[in-house]
Protein backbone atom coordinates (compact mmCIF):
# COMPACT_ATOMS: atom_id res chain seq x y z
CA UNK A 1 0.00 0.00 0.00
CA UNK A 2 1.46 3.41 -1.42
CA UNK A 3 0.90 4.69 2.20
CA UNK A 4 3.16 5.90 5.37
CA UNK A 5 2.04 4.08 8.49
CA UNK A 6 3.79 5.69 11.60
CA UNK A 7 2.75 5.67 15.46
CA UNK A 8 4.78 9.33 15.75
CA UNK A 9 6.71 10.15 12.69
CA UNK A 10 10.31 10.65 13.65
CA UNK A 11 11.14 13.40 11.09
CA UNK A 12 8.09 15.07 12.69
CA UNK A 13 8.40 14.19 16.26
CA UNK A 14 10.54 16.94 18.02
CA UNK A 15 8.31 19.62 16.07
CA UNK A 16 5.01 18.13 17.15
CA UNK A 17 6.17 17.25 20.69
CA UNK A 18 6.55 21.31 20.99
CA UNK A 19 3.71 22.49 18.91
CA UNK A 20 1.08 19.95 19.65
CA UNK A 21 -0.02 17.12 22.00
CA UNK A 22 -0.23 14.28 20.49
CA UNK A 23 -2.44 12.02 22.51
CA UNK A 24 -2.21 8.17 23.09
CA UNK A 25 -3.91 5.02 22.18
CA UNK A 26 -5.69 5.70 25.63
CA UNK A 27 -6.80 8.66 24.68
CA UNK A 28 -9.20 7.08 21.93
CA UNK A 29 -11.84 6.57 24.76
CA UNK A 30 -15.41 6.43 23.78
CA UNK A 31 -18.03 4.63 22.64
CA UNK A 32 -18.17 6.21 19.28
CA UNK A 33 -14.49 5.16 18.38
CA UNK A 34 -15.29 1.78 20.07
CA UNK A 35 -17.65 1.19 17.20
CA UNK A 36 -15.34 2.36 15.00
CA UNK A 37 -13.16 0.14 15.41
CA UNK A 38 -15.27 -2.84 15.54
CA UNK A 39 -16.59 -1.69 12.11
CA UNK A 40 -12.65 -1.80 11.18
CA UNK A 41 -12.27 -5.45 12.62
CA UNK A 42 -15.30 -6.65 10.54
CA UNK A 43 -14.03 -4.86 7.39
CA UNK A 44 -10.67 -6.37 7.81
CA UNK A 45 -11.78 -9.75 7.76
CA UNK A 46 -13.71 -9.09 4.00
CA UNK A 47 -11.66 -11.17 1.08
CA UNK A 48 -9.16 -9.18 -1.30
CA UNK A 49 -11.36 -8.13 -4.41
CA UNK A 50 -8.75 -5.19 -5.47
CA UNK A 51 -5.37 -6.05 -6.54
CA UNK A 52 -4.06 -2.45 -4.88
CA UNK A 53 -6.36 -2.36 -1.90
CA UNK A 54 -7.56 -4.40 0.41
CA UNK A 55 -10.30 -4.57 2.65
CA UNK A 56 -9.37 -2.14 5.43
CA UNK A 57 -11.34 1.06 7.71
CA UNK A 58 -9.79 4.20 9.31
CA UNK A 59 -11.16 7.16 10.86
CA UNK A 60 -10.37 10.34 8.87
CA UNK A 61 -11.04 13.96 8.84
CA UNK A 62 -12.26 16.28 11.84
CA UNK A 63 -12.22 13.80 14.10
CA UNK A 64 -7.89 12.56 12.92
CA UNK A 65 -7.10 16.22 13.03
CA UNK A 66 -8.91 17.64 15.98
CA UNK A 67 -7.40 14.38 18.33
CA UNK A 68 -3.76 15.14 16.73
CA UNK A 69 -4.69 19.22 18.49
CA UNK A 70 -5.32 17.75 21.90
CA UNK A 71 -8.79 18.32 21.15
CA UNK A 72 -11.91 16.65 21.32
CA UNK A 73 -13.92 15.51 18.72
CA UNK A 74 -17.91 14.15 19.06
CA UNK A 75 -17.82 13.59 15.64
CA UNK A 76 -16.38 9.85 14.21
CA UNK A 77 -16.29 9.26 10.80
CA UNK A 78 -15.09 6.21 9.24
CA UNK A 79 -13.57 5.41 5.39
CA UNK A 80 -14.09 1.94 4.28
CA UNK A 81 -11.69 0.51 1.18
CA UNK A 82 -11.30 -2.06 -1.04
CA UNK A 83 -15.23 -3.21 -0.20
CA UNK A 84 -17.85 -2.26 -2.55
CA UNK A 85 -20.94 -0.26 -0.93
CA UNK A 86 -23.21 -2.46 -1.53
CA UNK A 87 -21.20 -5.17 -0.17
CA UNK A 88 -20.11 -2.69 3.00
CA UNK A 89 -23.61 -2.38 3.84
CA UNK A 90 -25.09 -6.00 3.96
CA UNK A 91 -22.29 -6.76 6.29
CA UNK A 92 -22.88 -4.42 8.76
CA UNK A 93 -26.74 -4.96 8.64
CA UNK A 94 -26.14 -8.92 8.92
CA UNK A 95 -23.36 -9.13 10.98
CA UNK A 96 -23.07 -5.92 13.44
CA UNK A 97 -24.90 -5.46 16.46
CA UNK A 98 -25.24 -1.81 15.90
CA UNK A 99 -28.27 0.16 14.15
CA UNK A 100 -27.39 0.54 10.46
CA UNK A 101 -28.72 2.94 8.38
CA UNK A 102 -29.13 2.63 4.91
CA UNK A 103 -27.85 5.68 2.78
CA UNK A 104 -29.83 7.91 0.63
CA UNK A 105 -29.60 7.63 -3.11
CA UNK A 106 -26.73 9.85 -3.12
CA UNK A 107 -24.04 8.02 -4.05
CA UNK A 108 -21.72 9.49 -2.49
CA UNK A 109 -23.97 9.43 1.34
CA UNK A 110 -22.68 7.97 4.37
CA UNK A 111 -23.72 4.77 5.86
CA UNK A 112 -25.00 6.12 9.45
CA UNK A 113 -23.94 3.96 12.07
CA UNK A 114 -25.68 4.11 15.79
CA UNK A 115 -23.33 4.16 18.70
CA UNK A 116 -23.81 3.28 22.43
CA UNK A 117 -25.30 6.78 23.89
CA UNK A 118 -27.39 7.81 20.83
CA UNK A 119 -24.19 9.22 18.81
CA UNK A 120 -24.12 7.87 15.01
CA UNK A 121 -20.30 7.30 13.31
CA UNK A 122 -20.46 7.94 9.47
CA UNK A 123 -19.44 5.05 7.41
CA UNK A 124 -18.44 6.44 3.72
CA UNK A 125 -16.18 5.12 0.75
CA UNK A 126 -13.24 6.92 -0.88
CA UNK A 127 -14.54 9.29 -3.60
CA UNK A 128 -12.64 9.85 -6.95
CA UNK A 129 -13.69 13.38 -7.64
CA UNK A 130 -13.33 14.88 -11.54
CA UNK A 131 -13.53 18.29 -12.82
CA UNK A 132 -14.56 19.46 -15.96
CA UNK A 133 -11.98 20.99 -18.66
CA UNK A 134 -11.48 24.33 -17.49
CA UNK A 135 -13.30 24.66 -14.40
CA UNK A 136 -13.26 23.44 -10.69
CA UNK A 137 -17.05 22.40 -10.45
CA UNK A 138 -16.27 18.81 -9.68
CA UNK A 139 -18.36 15.43 -9.78
CA UNK A 140 -17.99 12.72 -7.03
CA UNK A 141 -18.41 8.95 -7.15
CA UNK A 142 -17.27 6.17 -4.70
CA UNK A 143 -14.41 4.48 -5.44
CA UNK A 144 -13.67 1.44 -3.19
CA UNK A 145 -10.67 0.40 -5.25
CA UNK A 146 -8.35 3.16 -4.74
CA UNK A 147 -5.37 3.28 -2.58
CA UNK A 148 -5.14 5.57 0.65
CA UNK A 149 -3.17 8.03 -0.96
CA UNK A 150 -4.92 8.71 -3.73
CA UNK A 151 -8.20 8.93 -1.42
CA UNK A 152 -5.74 11.44 0.97
CA UNK A 153 -5.34 13.68 -2.43
CA UNK A 154 -8.59 14.00 -3.07
CA UNK A 155 -9.38 15.74 0.33
CA UNK A 156 -9.58 19.19 0.85
CA UNK A 157 -6.56 20.07 3.25
CA UNK A 158 -3.31 18.01 3.86
CA UNK A 159 -4.84 18.09 7.89
CA UNK A 160 -8.39 16.47 6.78
CA UNK A 161 -6.26 13.98 4.93
CA UNK A 162 -4.62 12.06 7.61
CA UNK A 163 -5.84 8.66 8.69
CA UNK A 164 -5.78 6.31 11.86
CA UNK A 165 -5.88 2.91 11.79
CA UNK A 166 -7.67 1.71 14.77
CA UNK A 167 -6.45 -1.90 15.41
CA UNK A 168 -2.77 -1.20 14.81
CA UNK A 169 -3.15 2.29 16.55
CA UNK A 170 -0.99 4.09 13.88
CA UNK A 171 -1.46 7.27 11.49
CA UNK A 172 -1.42 6.95 8.08
CA UNK A 173 -0.37 10.40 6.51
CA UNK A 174 0.05 10.73 2.25
CA UNK A 175 -0.08 14.25 2.64
CA UNK A 176 2.23 15.39 4.99
CA UNK A 177 -0.95 16.69 6.92
CA UNK A 178 1.04 16.07 10.40
CA UNK A 179 3.46 18.08 9.79
CA UNK A 180 1.20 21.07 8.39
CA UNK A 181 -1.09 20.82 11.59
CA UNK A 182 2.98 21.29 13.78
CA UNK A 183 3.27 24.61 11.60
CA UNK A 184 0.26 25.87 11.95
CA UNK A 185 0.13 25.66 7.85
CA UNK A 186 -3.54 25.58 6.14
CA UNK A 187 -2.86 23.39 2.59
CA UNK A 188 -4.73 22.07 0.03
CA UNK A 189 -4.21 18.19 -0.40
CA UNK A 190 -2.15 17.51 -3.84
CA UNK A 191 -5.20 16.68 -6.07
CA UNK A 192 -7.01 20.50 -4.82
CA UNK A 193 -3.00 21.75 -6.20
CA UNK A 194 -3.74 20.00 -9.15
CA UNK A 195 -7.25 22.25 -10.19
CA UNK A 196 -9.34 19.31 -8.72
CA UNK A 197 -11.41 21.54 -6.59
CA UNK A 198 -14.72 21.78 -4.75
CA UNK A 199 -16.08 24.80 -4.96
CA UNK A 200 -17.17 24.15 -0.48
CA UNK A 201 -13.20 24.25 0.06
CA UNK A 202 -13.15 27.77 -0.08
CA UNK A 203 -15.41 28.27 3.11
CA UNK A 204 -14.00 25.62 5.21
CA UNK A 205 -10.52 27.25 4.78
CA UNK A 206 -12.25 30.64 6.23
CA UNK A 207 -13.58 28.66 9.15
CA UNK A 208 -10.35 26.80 9.68
CA UNK A 209 -8.56 29.83 10.12
CA UNK A 210 -10.99 31.35 12.16
CA UNK A 211 -11.27 28.20 14.32
CA UNK A 212 -7.72 27.17 14.56
CA UNK A 213 -5.72 29.97 13.99
CA UNK A 214 -3.75 28.55 11.01
CA UNK A 215 -2.43 30.35 8.35
CA UNK A 216 -3.28 29.81 4.35
CA UNK A 217 -0.81 28.62 1.97
CA UNK A 218 -0.02 30.92 -0.55
CA UNK A 219 -0.22 28.81 -4.19
CA UNK A 220 -3.36 26.99 -2.23
CA UNK A 221 -4.52 30.46 -1.19
CA UNK A 222 -4.22 31.70 -4.91
CA UNK A 223 -5.42 28.08 -6.44
CA UNK A 224 -9.14 29.05 -3.74
CA UNK A 225 -9.13 32.53 -5.11
CA UNK A 226 -8.73 31.65 -8.80
CA UNK A 227 -11.52 29.01 -8.19
CA UNK A 228 -13.98 31.27 -6.53
CA UNK A 229 -13.06 34.15 -8.75
CA UNK A 230 -13.92 31.40 -12.12
CA UNK A 231 -16.84 29.73 -10.74
CA UNK A 232 -18.42 31.48 -8.12
CA UNK A 233 -20.51 29.72 -5.13
CA UNK A 234 -24.35 30.95 -5.78
CA UNK A 235 -25.58 28.06 -6.15
CA UNK A 236 -24.14 25.91 -3.33
CA UNK A 237 -27.00 23.92 -1.40
CA UNK A 238 -28.11 26.05 1.47
CA UNK A 239 -28.34 23.66 3.55
CA UNK A 240 -24.81 23.20 3.30
CA UNK A 241 -24.26 27.23 3.07
CA UNK A 242 -26.20 27.57 6.25
CA UNK A 243 -23.80 24.96 8.13
CA UNK A 244 -20.97 26.56 7.26
CA UNK A 245 -21.37 29.84 7.88
CA UNK A 246 -22.99 28.57 11.19
CA UNK A 247 -20.07 26.84 12.18
CA UNK A 248 -18.06 30.18 11.22
CA UNK A 249 -20.24 32.46 12.92
CA UNK A 250 -20.70 30.36 16.20
CA UNK A 251 -18.01 27.78 16.87
CA UNK A 252 -15.17 30.24 16.66
CA UNK A 253 -13.38 32.74 18.70
CA UNK A 254 -13.36 35.20 16.80
CA UNK A 255 -15.28 34.78 13.26
CA UNK A 256 -13.71 37.99 12.14
CA UNK A 257 -10.82 36.42 11.34
CA UNK A 258 -12.61 33.99 9.22
CA UNK A 259 -14.58 36.93 7.17
CA UNK A 260 -11.60 38.84 6.85
CA UNK A 261 -10.41 35.73 4.51
CA UNK A 262 -13.63 35.40 3.02
CA UNK A 263 -12.99 39.22 1.63
CA UNK A 264 -10.06 38.42 0.09
CA UNK A 265 -10.66 34.86 -1.69
CA UNK A 266 -13.71 36.39 -3.44
CA UNK A 267 -16.06 34.85 -0.93
CA UNK A 268 -17.85 37.55 0.62
CA UNK A 269 -18.44 39.52 -2.22
CA UNK A 270 -19.75 35.85 -3.78
CA UNK A 271 -21.99 34.85 -1.20
CA UNK A 272 -22.68 38.74 0.42
CA UNK A 273 -22.19 41.87 -2.22
CA UNK A 274 -24.01 44.02 0.10
CA UNK A 275 -21.47 43.01 2.82
CA UNK A 276 -18.68 43.23 0.87
CA UNK A 277 -19.43 46.29 -0.62
CA UNK A 278 -19.60 47.93 2.57
CA UNK A 279 -15.34 47.97 2.77
CA UNK A 280 -14.18 51.43 1.29
CA UNK A 281 -18.15 53.23 2.24
CA UNK A 282 -16.71 55.78 5.01
CA UNK A 283 -18.02 56.62 8.95
CA UNK A 284 -18.08 59.71 10.86
CA UNK A 285 -13.70 59.72 12.52
CA UNK A 286 -15.37 60.77 16.01
CA UNK A 287 -17.43 58.09 16.66
CA UNK A 288 -16.05 55.04 14.32
CA UNK A 289 -11.99 55.69 14.82
CA UNK A 290 -11.92 52.35 13.50
CA UNK A 291 -12.55 53.18 9.96
CA UNK A 292 -14.86 51.87 6.93
CA UNK A 293 -18.24 50.41 7.76
CA UNK A 294 -17.29 46.87 7.05
CA UNK A 295 -14.49 47.17 9.78
CA UNK A 296 -16.77 48.08 12.49
CA UNK A 297 -18.92 45.73 10.75
CA UNK A 298 -16.10 42.55 11.56
CA UNK A 299 -15.40 44.31 15.30
CA UNK A 300 -18.91 43.87 16.12
CA UNK A 301 -19.31 40.46 14.93
CA UNK A 302 -16.71 39.84 16.89
CA UNK A 303 -17.69 41.48 20.23
CA UNK A 304 -21.33 39.43 19.40
CA UNK A 305 -19.16 36.23 19.01
CA UNK A 306 -18.03 37.24 23.12
CA UNK A 307 -21.35 37.89 24.35
CA UNK A 308 -23.76 35.76 22.87
CA UNK A 309 -21.56 32.79 24.54
CA UNK A 310 -24.03 31.55 26.68
CA UNK A 311 -27.17 31.95 24.08
CA UNK A 312 -28.81 28.44 22.97
CA UNK A 313 -27.10 27.65 19.21
CA UNK A 314 -30.39 29.08 17.53
CA UNK A 315 -30.76 31.80 19.36
CA UNK A 316 -26.78 32.87 18.74
CA UNK A 317 -26.97 32.06 15.17
CA UNK A 318 -29.73 34.87 14.77
CA UNK A 319 -27.87 37.32 16.78
CA UNK A 320 -24.24 37.04 14.54
CA UNK A 321 -26.06 37.42 11.32
CA UNK A 322 -27.72 40.60 12.65
CA UNK A 323 -24.65 41.69 13.69
CA UNK A 324 -23.38 40.97 10.26
CA UNK A 325 -26.17 42.31 8.72
CA UNK A 326 -26.59 45.32 10.91
CA UNK A 327 -25.43 47.94 9.04
CA UNK A 328 -25.93 46.43 5.19
CA UNK A 329 -28.24 50.04 4.96
CA UNK A 330 -25.35 52.52 5.18
CA UNK A 331 -24.19 50.55 1.76
CA UNK A 332 -27.38 53.00 0.26
CA UNK A 333 -27.42 55.65 2.46
CA UNK A 334 -24.58 56.94 3.34
CA UNK A 335 -24.17 60.45 2.76
CA UNK A 336 -21.89 63.66 2.55
CA UNK A 337 -23.39 66.54 3.98
CA UNK A 338 -21.10 70.29 3.55
CA UNK A 339 -22.55 72.64 6.04
CA UNK A 340 -20.24 75.79 7.15
CA UNK A 341 -17.12 74.46 5.32
CA UNK A 342 -17.57 70.89 7.57
CA UNK A 343 -18.33 67.71 5.79
CA UNK A 344 -20.61 65.70 8.29
CA UNK A 345 -20.80 62.01 6.72
CA UNK A 346 -24.31 60.77 7.59
CA UNK A 347 -26.39 57.66 7.25
CA UNK A 348 -30.15 58.63 7.88
CA UNK A 349 -32.59 55.43 7.44
CA UNK A 350 -29.94 53.12 7.31
CA UNK A 351 -31.06 50.81 10.01
CA UNK A 352 -34.70 50.28 7.42
CA UNK A 353 -32.65 50.16 4.66
CA UNK A 354 -30.63 47.44 6.46
CA UNK A 355 -33.36 44.99 6.60
CA UNK A 356 -34.19 45.06 3.33
CA UNK A 357 -31.12 44.37 2.09
CA UNK A 358 -30.40 41.81 4.57
CA UNK A 359 -33.97 39.88 3.84
CA UNK A 360 -31.96 39.21 0.06
CA UNK A 361 -28.61 38.27 1.84
CA UNK A 362 -30.84 36.09 4.20
CA UNK A 363 -33.06 34.02 1.29
CA UNK A 364 -29.68 32.04 0.75
CA UNK A 365 -29.19 30.79 3.99
CA UNK A 366 -32.19 27.49 5.06
CA UNK A 367 -33.53 29.24 8.41
CA UNK A 368 -37.40 29.29 8.71
CA UNK A 369 -39.30 32.81 8.81
CA UNK A 370 -39.68 33.19 12.02
CA UNK A 371 -35.52 33.27 12.62
CA UNK A 372 -35.20 35.69 9.55
CA UNK A 373 -38.11 37.69 10.71
CA UNK A 374 -36.27 37.88 14.39
CA UNK A 375 -33.34 38.74 12.80
CA UNK A 376 -34.52 41.83 10.37
CA UNK A 377 -36.23 43.35 13.60
CA UNK A 378 -32.90 43.10 14.99
CA UNK A 379 -31.48 45.00 11.75
CA UNK A 380 -34.52 47.28 11.61
CA UNK A 381 -34.72 48.74 15.09
CA UNK A 382 -30.61 48.60 16.29
CA UNK A 383 -30.57 52.71 16.38
CA UNK A 384 -33.61 52.74 18.73
CA UNK A 385 -31.61 52.76 21.62
CA UNK A 386 -29.45 55.76 20.04
CA UNK A 387 -32.51 57.74 20.13
CA UNK A 388 -33.45 56.97 23.33
CA UNK A 389 -30.15 57.40 24.33
CA UNK A 390 -30.35 60.95 22.95
CA UNK A 391 -33.61 61.71 24.07
CA UNK A 392 -32.05 62.31 27.22
CA UNK A 393 -35.13 61.05 29.09
CA UNK A 394 -34.97 60.76 32.73
CA UNK A 395 -36.01 57.25 34.09
CA UNK A 396 -39.61 57.88 34.44
CA UNK A 397 -42.87 57.57 32.47
CA UNK A 398 -42.29 59.31 29.60
CA UNK A 399 -38.53 57.09 28.85
CA UNK A 400 -40.48 53.62 30.38
CA UNK A 401 -43.01 54.10 27.24
CA UNK A 402 -40.10 54.55 24.80
CA UNK A 403 -38.78 51.15 26.55
CA UNK A 404 -42.15 49.38 26.50
CA UNK A 405 -42.67 50.52 22.33
CA UNK A 406 -39.22 49.21 21.79
CA UNK A 407 -40.21 46.03 23.01
CA UNK A 408 -43.20 46.08 21.64
CA UNK A 409 -41.68 46.55 18.30
CA UNK A 410 -39.17 44.16 18.65
CA UNK A 411 -41.02 41.31 19.94
CA UNK A 412 -41.39 38.42 18.99
CA UNK A 413 -37.95 38.04 18.46
CA UNK A 414 -35.84 37.54 21.94
CA UNK A 415 -35.17 41.16 23.51
CA UNK A 416 -32.24 40.21 25.21
CA UNK A 417 -30.79 39.10 22.30
CA UNK A 418 -31.67 42.45 20.66
CA UNK A 419 -29.80 44.35 23.59
CA UNK A 420 -26.70 42.12 22.49
CA UNK A 421 -26.26 42.74 19.58
CA UNK A 422 -26.89 46.66 20.38
CA UNK A 423 -24.58 45.95 23.19
CA UNK A 424 -21.99 44.78 20.22
CA UNK A 425 -22.14 47.50 18.05
CA UNK A 426 -21.65 49.97 20.67
CA UNK A 427 -18.66 47.63 21.40
CA UNK A 428 -17.31 47.24 17.73
CA UNK A 429 -15.50 50.40 17.66
CA UNK A 430 -11.82 51.42 17.38
CA UNK A 431 -10.51 52.97 20.33
CA UNK A 432 -13.20 53.85 23.87
CA UNK A 433 -15.15 56.22 22.04
CA UNK A 434 -18.59 56.99 23.92
CA UNK A 435 -17.98 52.51 25.05
CA UNK A 436 -18.26 53.15 28.61
CA UNK A 437 -20.52 55.79 28.93
CA UNK A 438 -22.89 54.06 26.62
CA UNK A 439 -23.09 51.45 29.29
CA UNK A 440 -26.00 53.60 31.13
CA UNK A 441 -28.75 53.42 28.63
CA UNK A 442 -28.49 49.46 28.96
CA UNK A 443 -28.51 49.93 32.93
CA UNK A 444 -31.43 52.69 32.34
CA UNK A 445 -33.20 50.74 30.04
CA UNK A 446 -32.98 47.27 32.28
CA UNK A 447 -34.39 49.44 35.11
CA UNK A 448 -37.61 49.99 33.09
CA UNK A 449 -37.73 46.59 31.87
CA UNK A 450 -37.64 45.28 36.05
CA UNK A 451 -39.57 47.81 37.44
CA UNK A 452 -42.36 47.62 34.27
CA UNK A 453 -42.09 44.00 33.42
CA UNK A 454 -42.88 44.91 30.00
CA UNK A 455 -41.15 41.61 28.87
CA UNK A 456 -43.60 39.69 30.56
CA UNK A 457 -46.23 40.45 27.59
CA UNK A 458 -44.62 42.41 25.22
CA UNK A 459 -47.41 42.86 22.95
CA UNK A 460 -49.39 44.49 25.58
CA UNK A 461 -52.61 46.51 24.40
CA UNK A 462 -54.60 49.36 26.31
CA UNK A 463 -57.54 48.09 24.16
CA UNK A 464 -58.65 45.67 21.82
CA UNK A 465 -61.08 44.98 19.32
CA UNK A 466 -63.17 43.19 21.64
CA UNK A 467 -62.96 46.26 24.03
CA UNK A 468 -64.09 48.27 21.00
CA UNK A 469 -67.00 46.35 20.64
CA UNK A 470 -68.13 46.11 24.19
CA UNK A 471 -68.14 50.05 24.21
CA UNK A 472 -70.76 49.55 21.48
CA UNK A 473 -68.34 50.41 18.31
CA UNK A 474 -68.46 48.71 15.06
CA UNK A 475 -66.16 47.69 12.84
CA UNK A 476 -68.18 47.95 9.72
CA UNK A 477 -68.79 51.96 10.64
CA UNK A 478 -64.90 52.74 11.94
CA UNK A 479 -61.83 51.69 11.33
CA UNK A 480 -60.71 49.70 14.79
CA UNK A 481 -57.01 49.32 13.41
CA UNK A 482 -57.25 53.15 13.22
CA UNK A 483 -58.37 53.66 17.05
CA UNK A 484 -56.18 51.02 18.05
CA UNK A 485 -53.07 52.54 16.77
CA UNK A 486 -54.56 56.08 18.04
CA UNK A 487 -54.90 54.68 21.42
CA UNK A 488 -51.34 52.90 21.47
CA UNK A 489 -49.88 56.19 20.13
CA UNK A 490 -51.22 58.68 23.13
CA UNK A 491 -50.11 56.31 25.76
CA UNK A 492 -46.45 56.38 24.12
CA UNK A 493 -46.81 60.07 24.36
CA UNK A 494 -47.55 59.53 28.21
CA UNK A 495 -51.32 61.14 27.66
CA UNK A 496 -52.78 57.56 28.31
CA UNK A 497 -52.07 55.09 31.56
CA UNK A 498 -55.26 52.99 32.09
CA UNK A 499 -57.20 51.33 30.33
CA UNK A 500 -60.35 53.27 31.80
CA UNK A 501 -58.71 56.72 30.50
CA UNK A 502 -58.28 54.75 27.31
CA UNK A 503 -62.03 54.06 26.80
CA UNK A 504 -62.63 57.71 27.86
CA UNK A 505 -60.20 58.90 25.59
CA UNK A 506 -62.02 56.79 22.59
CA UNK A 507 -65.69 57.54 23.12
CA UNK A 508 -64.44 61.32 23.00
CA UNK A 509 -63.21 60.79 19.75
CA UNK A 510 -64.41 58.44 18.29
CA UNK A 511 -67.76 58.31 19.19
CA UNK A 512 -69.61 61.13 17.15
CA UNK A 513 -67.86 59.31 13.97
CA UNK A 514 -69.56 56.32 14.68
CA UNK A 515 -72.84 57.75 15.25
CA UNK A 516 -72.81 59.36 11.84
CA UNK A 517 -72.61 63.17 10.44
CA UNK A 518 -76.22 63.28 10.57
CA UNK A 519 -76.47 63.51 15.04
CA UNK A 520 -75.82 67.38 14.38
CA UNK A 521 -77.18 68.10 10.78
CA UNK A 522 -80.00 70.13 12.52
CA UNK A 523 -78.23 72.16 14.82
CA UNK A 524 -76.05 75.62 14.69
CA UNK A 525 -72.54 75.69 15.33
CA UNK A 526 -73.25 77.50 18.71
CA UNK A 527 -75.59 74.56 19.46
CA UNK A 528 -72.75 72.46 17.87
CA UNK A 529 -70.11 73.44 20.41
CA UNK A 530 -72.10 73.79 23.62
CA UNK A 531 -73.64 70.16 23.19
CA UNK A 532 -69.99 69.14 22.20
CA UNK A 533 -68.54 70.40 25.62
CA UNK A 534 -71.51 68.66 27.39
CA UNK A 535 -70.80 65.55 26.08
CA UNK A 536 -67.00 65.62 26.53
CA UNK A 537 -67.73 66.51 30.12
CA UNK A 538 -70.06 63.73 30.92
CA UNK A 539 -67.50 60.74 29.31
CA UNK A 540 -64.92 62.65 31.48
CA UNK A 541 -66.55 62.57 34.56
CA UNK A 542 -67.86 59.04 34.02
CA UNK A 543 -71.11 59.71 33.23
CA UNK A 544 -71.17 58.23 30.02
CA UNK A 545 -69.60 54.51 29.40
CA UNK A 546 -70.58 53.55 25.66
CA UNK A 547 -71.96 54.33 23.13
CA UNK A 548 -75.80 53.28 23.55
CA UNK A 549 -75.54 55.65 26.78
CA UNK A 550 -74.05 58.45 24.61
CA UNK A 551 -76.84 57.87 22.18
CA UNK A 552 -79.40 58.22 24.93
CA UNK A 553 -77.45 61.35 26.26
CA UNK A 554 -77.35 63.03 22.75
CA UNK A 555 -81.33 62.45 21.91
CA UNK A 556 -82.12 64.10 25.67
CA UNK A 557 -79.72 67.04 25.02
CA UNK A 558 -80.69 67.53 21.37
CA UNK A 559 -84.51 67.04 22.27
CA UNK A 560 -84.40 70.18 24.48
CA UNK A 561 -83.26 72.49 21.67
Amino acid sequence: MASNQVGLPASLGAALKTMISLPGPTDCSGVSYETASAVARLVAQEPVLFPTTKPCAYLTGGWVRDRVLGKSAADVDVEVFGVPKDRLLAVLQERFSHRVIAPSDNPTAPIKVLAAGGLYIDITLPIRSTAAHGSSRVSAAPAPEISVAEAASRRDFSCNAIYFDPICEQYIDPEGGLGDLSRGILQLASGGMQGILDRSVALRACRFIAQFGFELEPHSEALVRESVMRDGLDDLPAPFLTKEIRKLLCECNEPAKGLRVAESLGVLSSLFPAVAGLRGVPQDSRHHPEGDVLEHTLLVVDAAALLSREYPSAERFKILLAALLHDVGKLTHTKRVESNGLVKITAYGHEHAGASLGAEALKKLSINSSARSDILRMVRHHMRLLELDLSHLKPGERFDNGVRKLVRDVSPADFSAFLTVCRADRLGRGGNVNVHSSNSIFERIEEALARCQFLADPKSRLLKGADLERLGFSDAQVDFGLILRTVETSRDAGALKTTQEAERFVLRKFALRQMGKGTFSDLNPKQREDLGRSLSAAIAGGELRSLAEIVSFMDRRVSRL
